[in-house]
């Protein structure tokens, strides 16, 4: 992508890139190929192609969901620099299942998190009647799960209101305060990972996340720490983490923050 391509022109690669994978993975495709296929990806997004595999492969056994061969092979070949896309995409492939492995989420530990972040995040994007307008939490969530959750839908309210402050103001204000944090991390996150915001936008979003600007900022650190372990910090990654953090990336990971 282009350093100057708009935050739409970026989602709709985001988009492309997600069904196309799930497309090829779904088309029968061997482990080796899919990795070839994701290889081909440029660098800045090839970690959403990562998350779509994972949901593809996680589910190919019916037998044994999520939890299978060549998804356990998939899984540990790119643990080192794609653990957070292969859990989101492990997320996915439970909402569509609407079923939680409870054995999955143990084993998980702490990391447990970015599965029910893969699950909100798929929520607010397929089901938004339910998730962001009835606000509803799906049945088959575990209360342990809904700080993640809220996270992913915050991430699904950016793409939903295609990057538009005031539209992603009007939607996490209007649930009840003890989940507008969560989401507005998620905004954090999904600011972050799209990129193409100008200064203006971003100034505007932390003037809408007002109290809960501490949680925007995680969101942001989150991205640039997945990115940084995947060895793909994009040129608006940068930029961004110095408008919103104050520090360059390099300052900000010797940090530790």
């Amino acid at each position: 992508m282009s350093p100057d391509g708009s935050i739409e022109e970026r989602m709709d690669e985001i988009r492309l890139i997600f069904t196309s994978v799930k497309e090829f993975c779904n088309s029968g495709k061997s482990v080796s190929q899919i990795q070839d296929n994701l290889e081909q990806i440029p660098l800045e997004y090839r970690s959403v192609g990562f998350e779509s595999a994972s949901m593809c492969l996680s589910l190919r056994d019916e037998d044994s969901p999520f939890s299978n061969d060549e998804f356990d092979q998939f899984y540990s070949d790119n643990l080192r620099k794609y653990r957070v896309q292969l859990l989101i995409g492990l997320g996915w492939a439970m909402a569509s299942k609407e079923f939680v492995s409870q054995s999955v989420v143990i084993n998980c530990g702490r990391e447990s998190h970015y599965l029910f972040d893969g699950i909100g995040y798929s929520q607010g994007i397929l089901k938004r009647r339910d998730s962001i307008r009835k606000q509803q939490i799906p049945e088959f969530m575990p209360e342990e799960g809904l700080s993640g959750f809220d996270h992913g839908l915050g991430r699904g309210c950016w793409y939903i209101a295609r990057g538009n402050p005031e539209m992603v103001n009007r939607i996490i204000e209007s649930f009840d305060s003890s989940r507008q944090g969560q989401m507005w991390s998620g905004v954090g996150t999904a600011l972050t990972f799209v990129g193409g915001a100008s200064d203006e936008l971003m100034q505007s979003v932390k003037k809408y996340a007002g109290n809960f600007k501490p949680k925007l900022l995680k969101g942001v650190g989150q991205v640039i720490r997945s990115r940084n372990a995947a060895g793909n910090i994009a040129e608006s990654t940068r930029k961004i983490c110095k408008f919103m953090l104050g520090k360059t990336v390099n300052e900000y990971l010797v940090r530790g923050e």
